[in-house]
């Protein structure tokens, strides 16, 4: 009779701790995930303003720089969409996508018109990120808006 009560209370033991260790393991890919997900957009957030990303190169070395924080692969971050701000539309007469586009209006046939001002029209870009655990049990996303307005620089 010991012996069987000795063996069910190891039995549950055991089965405790393998649940342990499982939840363990979800919620460490769940907080790495976040961890790249946030040091994504803040690259994102900080690195220079690209007016016509199709054209001059995108902002995807960020994310593999985002995934090497945690040692993975830069393909667990990708950028999956890029929208622009059509100031014309606004959020009343496109209330389908608030306002964005998929279309930059700073590209033209001749090129990127990238000399920009605050009246120039979808100056603004809502970068759409998701990254992924390498097993592919979590996913995130989040989007961060990018403007060609920097932080005015203080000369001596």
């Amino acid at each position: 009779m010991t012996i069987a009560l000795l063996g069910t209370s190891i039995v549950a033991v055991m089965g405790s701790l393998q649940a342990l260790i499982i939840v363990s393991a979800v919620n460490s890919d769940q907080a790495r995930v976040e961890a790249v997900l946030v040091s994504a957009s803040d690259r994102l957030r900080a690195a220079h303003y690209i007016p016509c990303p199709d054209l001059d190169g995108d902002y995807g070395h960020l994310s593999a720089a985002a995934a090497s924080t945690v040692g993975w692969d830069a393909s667990q971050v990708d950028i999956i969409d890029i929208k622009y701000w059509d100031s014309s539309a606004g959020g009343a007469t496109n209330e389908a996508d608030g306002g964005w586009s998929d279309s930059n209006s700073l590209v033209t046939a001749s090129g990127c018109q990238s000399d920009i001002s605050l009246t120039t029209s979808r100056t603004l870009q809502k970068l759409q990120i998701q990254v992924s655990s390498p097993d592919g049990s979590t996913v995130r996303e989040i989007e961060v808006v990018k403007s060609p307005v920097v932080a005015r620089q203080d000369t001596p």
